[in-house]
């Protein structure tokens, strides 16, 4: 399943500890962004890899 990166930070930022300082949220968005696009990535390639595959799908 791919995931929103975007959506996803903005939810992982919400739920988080409302102590946080600022910095600290935007921090935890740039990770949470990264993890989602790292989470992302092989299902992407392996859509790619599908499409220039001559052969197809099985």
């Amino acid at each position: 399943m791919i995931i929103n990166p975007e959506t996803f930070a903005l939810a992982v930022v919400q739920s988080s500890d409302s102590a946080l300082t600022v910095v600290e949220k935007l921090e935890l968005f740039k990770e949470a962004y990264q993890t989602a696009k790292k989470h992302n990535q092989p299902i992407i390639d392996l859509k790619i890899n599908r499409k220039q595959s001559p052969l197809g799908t099985f």
